[in-house]
């Protein structure tokens, strides 16, 4: 018999074979044959394929025949091309191996390219994107491919950035989209720190002569350690805000919560959702906002109405069923009496329940709030007349009260794994940070450096404790114009470095330090009219 007629019966088998699986329900084909991986089979792939069985052509001519690698083609292969020839490719949808891109880096510094693999088995796709700081390598190929994806920083200023690649099939039917983030920082002053600018606060805060205290910022971290800042926003852009941002894989994304909203605190609950207390700026009352989703829930804690002004400088806590604490100053007028009384919020899941903590004298003045790990309530603040930081204790009946150190405000609390206090606060007039302990002999307070506050403006401080619950301190140096961090070691020495310098920075700064024993500060620059972002070791 001659080869033709062989391979005409082949060819006749093969058809009726097809025609058979065509018919028979078994679904479209995976596009074998796919010679030139336009994602689809024609007659003239299959009959490559004939031949390439017959041994007429060579393997090389349509590798793609080969699914099972055995460097042969199968009657078998042969078949599931014809079924892609008759009846269509069931091409398998587009993939890759990264669901997002995460770039980080320093201005100035060159930064590492990634790779995308598009892991779908055949077909051709094209890779394009509109951020003009991003490239592509090729910008079309073959599945599987890959493609190496570029970062061009270098005319950009410190802050994230965010952008997305998108690939295409050949159909034009099919595409992928991958976010990509880009996060530069500035080297801060000291070796290890990183400074970022998270957003604009409002150009009126340029000048100023004196920090508004609408301007508090707040940083906690949620439960996988990426932070979060609360902050006031007003601008051309954003209309008197009380904003949250939080940074998502490496860039920030920030919100509006509620306009007028000022005075703020952050914490975190056990699931990553954010919960504010703060001062409605048109009241003043005070508010408490918790995010479901990606909806607000806002509530006013108290509103003593005509006469009374409260919920300044609140400190929030979370308890371990997620049951916010508030601590906040009342101020109330009657007639040309003024009174000033530390008060304490706590929500049990169903009413609020309030109460006064301490009434003598002008007291509550920028109070501090922590729980102890059976969620009972301690609080630092501030009373005039004497010049004293105060810590309030809520035992099983009632609050007490006691002096801790002569000293201004703010005053900084935080609670060891005993939940013994330690407090960062700020010295007399003229004199520097100071920190504060309770041991079993009782109060001792110390000078945290002898270069520090200068009160020709208002002073900030802020306390976090690493993990052998040594005591760190972020605080402004006005004398110098600085943003400072402190530790203390062992032995008791504290070391005061700077984070950042020139103009106004460190104001209304919040210092926390999460499980690796890094410390994140939130902080303003009055100058630039800016919210800051530094990062680096806690323990030096």
């Amino acid at each position: 018999m001659s080869r033709r007629c062989i391979m005409t019966q082949r060819c006749v088998r093969i058809a009726v074979v097809a025609i058979v699986l065509a018919t028979s329900g078994l679904g479209l084909a995976d596009c074998v044959g796919d010679c030139n991986g336009d994602g689809s089979v024609t007659i003239d792939e299959v009959l490559r394929g004939v031949n390439i069985v017959l041994g007429s052509t060579a393997l090389a001519e349509c590798a793609d025949l080969d699914r099972n690698g055995d460097s042969t083609v199968t009657i078998d292969e042969v078949l599931a091309a014809v079924v892609g020839a008759l009846d269509g490719c069931d091409t398998a949808p587009l993939a890759v191996d990264q669901s997002a891109l995460c770039f980080t880096g320093m201005i100035g510094a060159s930064i590492g390219d990634q790779t995308v693999t598009v892991q779908r088995s055949v077909g051709a796709w094209t890779a394009q994107t509109a951020a003009p700081w991003l490239s592509i390598t090729p910008g079309s190929g073959q599945a599987p491919g890959e493609l190496q994806v570029s970062v061009q920083a270098a005319s950009l200023s410190d802050g994230t950035y965010s952008g997305e690649i998108k690939l295409t099939d050949s159909t034009g039917k099919d595409s992928v989209i991958i976010p990509v983030g880009l996060s530069l920082s500035m080297p801060g002053k000291t070796t290890g720190w990183k400074l970022q600018t998270v957003e604009p606060v409002g150009a009126a805060q340029q000048g100023k002569p004196f920090a508004d205290p609408a301007q508090t910022t707040s940083l906690a971290l949620d439960p996988k350690g990426r932070p979060g800042i609360t902050f006031f926003r007003t601008d051309a852009a954003v209309d008197r805000q009380l904003r949250f941002a939080h940074m998502t894989g490496c860039r920030w994304v920030a919100e509006n919560v509620e306009q007028m909203g000022i005075e703020s605190s952050l914490a975190f609950d056990s699931s990553g959702q954010p919960h504010i207390s703060f001062l409605k700026g048109n009241g003043p009352f005070p508010r408490y906002a918790h995010r479901v989703g990606t909806t607000w829930n806002v509530v006013t804690v108290e509103n003593q109405g005509a006469g009374g002004a409260t919920g300044y400088r609140s400190s929030l806590a979370l308890d371990t069923a997620n049951h916010p604490h508030i601590s906040y100053l009342l101020k109330f007028v009657t007639g040309n009496v003024f009174t000033y009384d530390l008060r304490y919020a706590v929500f049990d899941g169903s009413a609020w329940t309030l109460e006064t903590v301490d009434s003598q004298g002008t007291t509550g003045w920028d109070s501090s709030l922590a729980l102890t790990t059976t969620g009972a309530p301690r609080i630092s603040y501030h009373t005039d007349l004497p010049n004293v930081v105060r810590v309030a204790t809520k035992g099983a009946d009632a609050w007490t009260s006691e002096s801790v150190a002569d000293g201004g405000k703010p005053s900084s609390l935080r609670l060891d794994s005993a939940g013994r206090p330690r407090i960062a606060f700020n010295g007399s007039p003229g004199s520097s940070a100071r920190f504060a302990y309770r041991d079993d002999a009782g109060w001792k307070a110390e000078t945290i450096g002898t270069q520090g506050f200068v009160q020709a403006r208002r002073p900030f401080v802020s306390l976090a404790l690493d993990s052998a619950e040594a005591p760190h301190v972020a605080f402004v140096d006005y004398l110098n114009r600085a943003l400072k961090y402190a530790s203390r070691s062992s032995d008791g020495t504290w070391t005061a470095t700077v984070i950042d310098e020139g103009g106004d920075v460190g104001d209304f700064c919040s210092l926390q330090i999460d499980r690796q024993d890094v410390a994140h500060i939130s902080y303003l620059d009055l100058t630039g009219g800016l919210l800051k972002y530094a990062q680096g070791p806690a323990i030096p």
